[in-house]
Formats: structure tokens, sequence, C-alpha cells
């Protein structure tokens, strides 16, 4: 079961068609491919300073002395993206005037949505 926060844009009243619902939970996609679930999301500064640590480990990698700790570097930024990611999105949308009008338990989107309905 996952949580689903969901925001809502500037000024606009609660219940609207606008909400935004993000699942906060771990992803496996943002693990092994931190730099494109960024960009997906929009996230293009945190992305940027992915790629930027990301081609540091790799070419650290590379290293006969510290080639492990390219290679912990890599692996410590798709663990943050991973784990953290949903809340980069959330952050930003803050920043940006929304407010979080719910946080939902629901195994699925649609569900969430379901429940959001109902208590609107």
């Amino acid at each position: 079961m996952a949580t689903f926060l969901v925001l809502i844009p500037p000024g606009a009243p609660r219940g609207d068609e606008k909400a935004r619902f993000i699942r906060d939970r771990f992803s496996w996609l943002g693990l092994f491919v931190p730099v494109l679930w960024l960009l997906w999301h929009r996230a293009w500064l945190a992305a940027a300073l992915a790629f930027a640590v990301q081609s540091l480990g790799s070419a650290v990698a590379d290293h006969p002395v510290f080639g492990l700790a390219g290679i912990g570097l890599c692996i410590a930024t798709g663990l943050i993206v991973a784990l953290e990611g949903p809340s980069m999105i959330i952050a930003g949308l803050e920043r940006k005037g929304w407010t979080v009008d719910a946080a939902i338990a629901a195994d699925d989107r649609e569900t969430a949505e379901e429940i959001y309905d109902m208590e609107t």
C-alpha cells in the first residue's frame, strides 16, 4: 500500500480537478535511471545535478585506487533519487505555491482518487 499526497494549485478550491496525486514511496526506476526519472518529473535542476554526480562517479570508477568510491557515488545517487525523489517533486510544487490537501493510503492511483472524491 502506498501513500498518495494530493496537491492543489495556488488559489484553487479543495477538490479541484487539477489536483495532482503524487505517490510517496520507493521508486525502482529512480534507482536504476535517476536522471531519466527526474527529467520525466520535470525536476530539471536535480536532474542536472544527478547527471554531474553520476558522470563524476563514472569517471572515478575507472581509477585503480578510487574505483569503488566512484561506483558507490553512482549507487548513492540512485538511492537518493529512489527514496527522496517524490519528496523533491512535492517540495518543488510547494515552492510554486501548491498546497498539500490530503494524504491518502491506497493501493493504486485510481483508488486514491475515489477516496479523495468521497472526502470532498
